[in-house]
């Protein structure tokens, strides 16, 4: 067979190893890092989600026992990982972050250091984790706890980490 380059093929190149700390580890953030990164996550969608709700009269429908209806929580979920991604859609197929892990340096990297594929991210860290398995009375609820309490182990990943088979790494000073 004859294997000649195709000129019209798309260039192949394996995405290139995320630097390590020491001696073939990585450089993991730290749980206070992470946490920091989240908050951050955090603080950027409610500035945007919060006056779309508003504006969308959502807070006026809320019943006398603080809930919303079904409509308006299906509705609510929507905007908000259509902002999410939006806000952080390029930053998580571009570079394995969100905006927080990029304020603060951090990455999602595989486990053997190579930048996250997208899809993974998206799907085995946000979609599984923290946007389907909530939604299960109860189970959602000890899922959302144990998932975060992880943490506490010594390689420093939580349960959607583990999923995604992932690691959130502290990327190096640029000079």
């Amino acid at each position: 067979m004859n294997e000649e380059l195709n000129p019209y093929e798309t260039p192949h190149a394996a995405p290139a190893p995320v630097p390590a700390a020491g001696e073939g580890e990585l450089n993991l953030a730290s749980r206070w890092r992470r946490l920091g990164g989240s908050l951050l996550d955090s603080l950027v969608m409610m500035v945007l989600i919060l006056p779309l709700m508003f504006m969308l009269g959502m807070f006026d429908r809320i019943d006398a026992q603080g809930r919303m209806s079904l409509g308006d929580t299906i509705l609510a979920s929507v905007i908000g990982i259509a902002c999410f991604m939006a806000i952080n859609g390029m930053l998580i197929y571009k570079h394995g972050q969100t905006v927080g892990k990029r304020i603060l340096g951090m990455r999602v990297v595989n486990l053997d250091g190579t930048q996250v594929e997208g899809n993974r991210y998206v799907v085995r860290r946000l979609l599984l984790p923290f946007w389907i398995i909530p939604q299960i009375p109860l189970v959602g609820q000890i899922f959302g706890i144990v998932n975060v309490l992880l943490i506490f182990r010594k390689d420093h990943n939580c349960l959607h980490d583990d999923f995604a088979r992932t690691r959130v790494i502290k990327l190096p000073k640029e000079n």
